[in-house]
């Protein structure tokens, strides 16, 4: 698993005509939303990239938006349902690791003491 490059976003976020939401690009949680938009809203635009890396990408930006939202404003159970929801999409996947799962929630769930993401191979 690799974690996309913010250009990457940039770049389809700047090709997507129809996308009506405005980010600040400055603010941790637009970055991460907006993020986690682009991969459950547009997959498509992520050619180069495997599915199940946009499910493991889709799954940490969602995990890391949460965390900071809740840290800021308290329990969610919305949020947390949506959580549960996409790690059902993972049980589409034949080949997919859960321990890259678990390892991206341990991460996002420890985010001031967080390892990069790119250490998975």
């Amino acid at each position: 698993m690799k974690l996309i490059d913010d250009t990457l976003f940039d770049k389809i976020s700047n090709d997507i005509d129809d996308l009506d939401m405005v980010f600040d690009l400055n603010n941790k949680l637009d970055v991460f939303y907006r993020n986690y938009i682009l991969l459950e809203n547009y997959p498509n635009y992520f050619k180069e990239v495997s599915l199940l890396d946009i499910f493991y990408n889709k799954y940490y930006f969602f995990l890391a938006y949460s965390y900071l939202i809740q840290q800021e404003n308290g329990f969610d159970a919305g949020l947390e349902q949506q959580e549960f929801k996409i790690l059902e999409e993972g049980e589409e996947f034949e080949f997919i690791d859960w321990d890259i799962v678990e390892f991206i929630s341990n991460t996002i769930k420890n985010l001031p003491n967080a390892k990069s993401l790119d250490q998975i191979k």
